[in-house]
């Protein structure tokens, strides 16, 4: 995608916690986002102030973006759920 990243659906077992976003599974190396340093393992929960609750959500986010925009990207570490949102940005290439 734009931003070079491998989402998927959250495991059943982080839903449970109440936690919501996408699981990042891999990180395209020299992508956008290893630039802004987001990692594999970490979970996005909003773009650019949209909330992500799954897939579909983070798809529509990120087809939405242009070239040349600042994207903003909230991350939870899902080991940690209760420690806080994350924030990461940059202007997309």
């Amino acid at each position: 995608d734009k931003l070079g990243i491998t989402a998927v659906n959250l495991p059943q077992q982080l839903t449970s916690k109440g936690v919501h976003g996408v699981l990042i599974q891999q990180v395209k190396p020299g992508s956008f986002a290893d630039e802004i340093g987001l990692s594999s393992g970490a979970v996005i929960t909003e773009i650019n102030k949209t909330q992500i609750n799954n897939k579909s959500d983070y798809t529509n986010a990120v087809s939405a973006l242009k070239s040349g925009q600042d994207v903003v990207v909230s991350i939870v570490d899902p080991r940690q759920p209760s420690g806080g949102n994350f924030y990461r940005g940059g202007t997309l290439p």
